[in-house]
């Protein structure tokens, strides 16, 4: 029998570093007021979606967001895991934009992922961020999980991830694909080791609420 898993992925909600405009890799902060909303609207259009699991990174924005997700379905088996975590910065973690713009290799890193020389910062490039990500989604597929897998990550990881899944070189996709939005949501469906994307970074269900 082939398997089959519906990936819902979820962006967090908007934390104060977000507010900010600071560099958030691994780097934390908590979700203000507006990314609580919006974590709270995911929860309310996913309400009658059964999932068989959740996986967050192991940033508690990404858990905060699933608790509120996940409200009413405390029985839903939760994981973090350290390779769903944002995009690793390196110094430029917790900078302010502006500030790390002042880095010539920041713009390439922001524009040219193929090119980005991640020693510059002390992060990581744009493929081991994508094989740490892959590497998630390859283990959950190889469990006895299926059905509905919620995914709670990161902004960077997401933007990369669908667009890679939905068949693109991530070389591209700072080009080609359009920035995930806080507490959006993306569906995936995964069946014979084949990804079909469903949905990228639908955000109906936070009208109203000041997200941009």
């Amino acid at each position: 029998m082939s398997k089959q898993i519906t990936y819902y992925f979820i962006r967090h909600g908007k934390t104060e570093w977000n507010e900010q405009g600071l560099m958030q890799g691994w780097g934390d902060s908590p979700l203000i007021q507006v990314g609580i909303d919006g974590a709270k609207a995911v929860g309310d259009v996913l309400k009658d979606v059964d999932f068989n699991a959740c996986f967050t990174s192991t940033s508690g924005r990404t858990q905060q967001t699933a608790d509120y997700i996940l409200a009413n379905h405390s029985d839903v088996p939760r994981y973090a895991k350290p390779d769903l975590r944002e995009m690793y910065f390196g110094i430029w973690d917790g900078m302010s934009s502006t500030a790390a713009e002042e880095y010539e290799e920041f713009h390439t890193m922001r524009d040219t992922p193929a090119k980005y020389r991640a020693q510059v910062s002390g992060g990581e490039t744009y493929q081991q961020m994508l094989d740490r990500t892959m590497r998630v989604l390859k283990r959950i597929e190889e469990t006895d999980v299926e059905g509905n897998v919620l995914i709670v990550s990161h902004g960077m990881v997401l933007r990369q991830l669908m667009y890679v899944l939905g068949g693109g070189d991530w070389r591209e996709h700072r080009d080609k694909s359009e920035n995930i939005l806080n507490t959006s949501i993306s569906i995936v469906d995964y069946k014979d080791d084949t990804y079909t994307v469903r949905e990228v970074n639908k955000i109906d269900h936070l009208e109203g609420l000041g997200l941009d």
